[in-house]
């Protein structure tokens, strides 16, 4: 397919030959020299550089050292994998949709229009919007898809219908993990310090290392895979929230994401054990809406996200998670009514920016006419707090998204790569890399700035981050 070409074609100029274009003329030319000479090296005289629409693109490649051509692979795949699950509509659940009443709708007139499309069955999802404004939100399940988009036809001509969208998937973003095989570093002059804190390089970069911890701390909601509560770092620490997925209270991480989100924000400090929280005074309320494999649906975020909103002592909620929807559909209108509304009530939403170098807005339909209508949710929501990925030198890490020219919707950076944090099971401590873990050390952050001074505004604790 021409997108897949367009994508691979995009990793290998920026890995092989970008730097040409930054150096002078010559070093230019010196580059162009010893690039001919390489491909006289290697093409035999038969080869040829047209693009053959027959043949793999990767293999017509000029010849590169297999590790570079194997990174070039290993970060298209889950590209082009997404991009194919947008195109063929599999990043919706196939015959549901999600309706959002206008407010002060009645819950009988509700019944009555959600009954005229004659649904296999209905789920009252939440009830959103302000004391007085509220509006009635109900999860649809039809038999097939066919019916789904005849039901939303019908639906849309309804005045009393605000929002009918599609259940669209959300994941965790495919993580970077390794195992972590460090020594303990104990001073005997500080025997109960965390063993590991040393490997911590982002509590330097983001100098909580030696700033006063506040007596008290806000809690921080961790809407993801659940928390391992039981963990010898958080034991005593989470709040149990509802289990989205089993559909009960007990949100325990099946994945290891969450539980790694909820490490970095507040493991406990000088325990003898492992690493150190940037927020250890926090608690975490863990919210469970992602499966053993990462994975969810809108619905239950948007159940979560509303009762993270209602619990007063969560300040902050953290969403290291999204997916992908046209900007300004009823998809990304009914998430940014969510995000405003935790945001009206107070709280700060932090969110990852996502971790597809920003390719799949470039090279979903063609690489010289982005296609920016497609965006990262909760990512490109304006209220929300959404955080880039840097790297041991403070750069933008390859991978983080960033926002575009049209939708400049990133609004702070934080340290994302080869982050030690928490893991699941036996494995107890996990070096992790992505945007995932950049969102949880600001919230942390906006933690410790909140518990300083605890009679400021959400909105005075982000401005004193940026």
């Amino acid at each position: 397919m021409h997108y897949e070409k367009n994508i691979l074609r995009a990793f290998y100029t920026k890995n092989v030959m970008k730097k040409v274009y930054v150096m002078g003329v010559g070093s230019f030319l010196l580059i162009v020299l010893l690039f001919t000479s390489t491909l006289l090296t290697f093409v035999t005289p038969t080869s040829s550089l047209v693009i053959d629409e027959s043949k793999d693109f990767a293999k017509r490649l000029p010849r590169i050292s297999p590790s570079i051509e194997e990174k070039i692979k290993e970060r298209a795949e889950p590209i082009l994998k997404t991009i194919e699950e947008i195109k063929t509509g599999a990043n919706y659940v196939k015959g549901e949709r999600i309706i959002v009443f206008k407010p002060t709708l009645t819950r009988e007139k509700a019944d009555e229009i959600v009954r005229k499309v004659k649904p296999l069955s209905v789920k009252d999802v939440a009830i959103l919007g302000r004391k007085g404004e509220e509006k009635i939100v109900k999860l649809l399940k039809f038999e097939d898809e066919e019916k789904a988009k005849q039901a939303e036809v019908e639906l849309k001509k309804n005045q009393n219908v605000l929002y009918v969208a599609r259940n669209f998937k959300v994941k965790a973003p495919p993580i970077r993990h390794e195992a972590f095989r460090g020594k303990p570093e104990v001073s005997p002059k500080a025997p109960t310090a965390d063993p590991f804190r040393s490997y911590q390089w982002y509590l330097f970069k983001t100098k909580e290392d030696l700033a006063p911890i506040a007596s008290t701390a806000p809690t921080v909601a961790v809407i993801d895979t659940g928390v391992q509560y039981d963990h010898e770092e958080l034991i005593g620490k989470v709040i149990l929230g509802y289990d989205y997925v089993d559909g009960d209270y007990d949100p325990y991480d099946e994945y290891g994401h969450g539980t790694a989100v909820a490490g970095i924000i507040a493991a406990k400090v000088n325990n003898a054990k492992g690493i150190a929280g940037i927020s250890p005074r926090s608690m975490i309320y863990a919210i469970r809406v992602l499966d053993e494999n990462g994975e969810g649906t809108f619905d239950d975020v948007m159940s979560g996200l509303i009762e993270a909103c209602s619990v007063d002592s969560v300040k902050i909620i953290n969403l290291s998670l999204g997916g992908y929807v046209d900007y300004e559909s009823d998809e990304y209108l009914m998430f940014e009514d969510i995000i405003d509304l935790c945001v009206d009530q107070g709280k700060i939403v932090v969110s990852a920016a996502g971790n597809e170098d920003n390719l799949i807005t470039y090279y979903y339909d063609d690489p010289f006419t982005p296609y920016y209508d497609l965006v990262p949710v909760p990512a490109a929501i304006p209220s929300s707090f959404t955080v880039a990925a840097t790297d041991e030198t403070d750069a933008r890490t390859y991978f983080s998204n960033y926002g575009t020219n049209t939708l400049n919707y990133v609004d702070i950076a934080a340290p994302g790569f080869r982050i030690l944090t928490l893991g699941i099971y036996n494995a107890y401590y996990v070096w992790y890399g992505g945007t995932s873990f950049s969102a949880p050390i600001v919230a942390a952050a906006a933690a410790r700035v909140w518990g300083k001074n605890p009679t400021w505004n959400n909105l005075q604790v982000m401005d004193q981050l940026v």
